[in-house]
């Protein structure tokens, strides 16, 4: 296995243990408002679990190792800069469309969003490019 792949592989699984205990425990902050009053707490927890614990940390890990894969073989100088910089105005847009969605839990969405731009804005072009 490429050590790439590796790298990518740890970066998710981390991301993916700290977004999902944030997710279990902050579920009735972060839920979709009205979610808690149909499903209940314990359902909800379960689908937040899967969402933030495994599907988002592997969609937004593959997706960022292509664009920063694109990213490198077109400017190499300057793309782990770039794509840090892509990754915090992705952070900072997303958090602005939780705000205006959600209107609540906006400590967790903060902190689920600099997760992200750490482990795969930072930490990934780091690993990679040793």
């Amino acid at each position: 296995m490429s050590r790439n792949i590796i790298a990518l592989a740890g970066i998710i699984v981390a991301v993916g243990l700290i977004s999902a205990a944030i997710a279990y425990f902050r579920a009735a902050t972060i839920a979709v408002p009205g979610e808690l009053d149909t499903k209940g707490l314990a359902t909800v927890r379960k689908s937040l679990l899967t969402f933030y614990g495994v599907f988002m940390p592997v969609l937004v890990g593959v997706i960022s190792l292509f664009v920063f894969r694109y990213m490198n073989s077109h400017w190499p100088a300057a793309a782990g800069t770039n794509f840090l910089w892509l990754a915090a105005g992705l952070a900072v847009l997303l958090t602005v469309g939780a705000a205006v969605f959600f209107k609540r839990g906006m400590v967790e969405f903060t902190v689920l969003h600099a997760l992200y731009v750490a482990g795969f804005g930072w930490l990934m072009p780091r690993l990679l490019a040793l």
